[in-house]
């Protein structure tokens, strides 16, 4: 029996098994782009944990050097939103009223020296006044103190009072807390009193006229505790319509208790209008006291009784934030600080 050697693979075998080895790895990679590709995603991995130590990025060390138009355009959309200015009463010697700003102190007014001059009126004569009114909110020193200092800053235009209460002119001052007392706001567009402090009967709205003559809205706020005290029944308050409590979807008796309220402040109204025909008078409108705090975001810190030796420190602490604003703003206007 002969035997042959088996003859040696040609070189066009060897090219086409080159070939289908390279048609198979491309269909089934080998061990290699495997330890490859765990190498990579270690590097990502190793990446990942080294983005929590790196720079937050959250300053901008060359804004000065970045053109005033575009800065002051900068600052023009970083406008606050609308806040509520809630007036109580003060314990500080020589203060009469606190004021709380819903949203607290704008941001704009802490940022930087130019921000500030931007969103502030001075009172000053300034040529930027009429732009910077045009493009933002500009907002003032109110509210000032028997001292004559301001210890809020208030936009007119948006912005909303809470005030404590209202008492017609005639009545002695020990026996009321008056709004009146805020000085002439010509420029306050929106207010709002309590319930408790309206009272139909003696309300004279044409007073209201001649005191805030831009005057737009006049809310008034029932608590609804007061409605609770009517009935056992459970109060469920439907979404305000038009930015008014829902009266036709209140179950009795608070839809009646609502009513009579809305019939005489109303009735007060259209007499007002009769002997003023000239006059402008506010549109009056009705919410519910928790429903409003909850939307507009006012939060009223709570006043603690603390015993007589201990008071002083107390009423100091709750004006703490119309005094710092006061002294940073007068300070700053004046151009003193950066």
């Amino acid at each position: 029996m002969d035997c042959q050697p088996s003859e040696a693979p040609s070189h066009s075998s060897n090219k086409n098994q080159a070939s289908i080895y390279s048609r198979t790895s491309s269909l089934y990679p080998t061990a290699t782009p495997t330890l490859q590709t765990d190498t990579i995603m270690q590097d990502v991995e190793i990446i990942a944990s080294d983005d929590v130590t790196r720079p937050t990025f959250d300053k901008f060390h060359l804004f000065l050097k970045v053109p005033i138009e575009l800065r002051l355009k900068i600052w023009g959309d970083a406008a606050p939103e609308p806040a509520v200015i809630v007036q109580r009463e003060s314990g500080k010697v020589g203060r009469q009223f606190r004021y709380i700003r819903s949203t607290g102190i704008p941001s704009v007014l802490h940022a930087c020296h130019e921000s500030r001059t931007e969103y502030l009126d001075s009172g000053i004569k300034d040529e930027t006044l009429a732009r910077r009114k045009m493009e933002h909110s500009v907002y003032k020193l109110c509210f000032g103190n028997k001292s004559g200092k301001a210890c809020q800053v208030f936009w007119s235009e948006v912005d909303s009072l809470w005030a404590l209460r209202h008492k017609p002119r005639g009545m002695e001052e020990q026996m009321c807390t008056n709004i009146l007392t805020l000085g002439p706001l010509t420029g306050l567009k929106r207010l709002m009193l309590s319930c408790f402090s309206v009272s139909p009967t003696t309300m004279d709205l044409r007073e209201f006229a001649s005191f805030f003559p831009s005057l737009e809205t006049l809310t008034i706020l029932i608590p609804e505790k007061v409605l609770q005290r009517e009935s056992t029944s459970s109060l469920e308050l439907k979404p305000e319509t038009y930015g008014e409590v829902s009266t036709h979807r209140l179950i009795e008796p608070f839809r009646g208790c609502v009513r009579v309220l809305q019939r005489a402040v109303n009735a007060r109204l259209a007499q007002a209008k009769k002997k003023s025909p000239k006059s402008h008078f506010p549109t009056i409108k009705y919410r519910m006291e928790g429903q409003f705090k909850e939307k507009e975001y006012v939060t009223i810190p709570p006043r603690a009784v603390k015993p007589r030796r201990m008071r002083k420190k107390k009423v100091v602490d709750e004006d703490s934030e119309g005094d710092d604003l006061e002294d940073d703003v007068n300070v700053d206007v004046a151009g003193e600080s950066g």
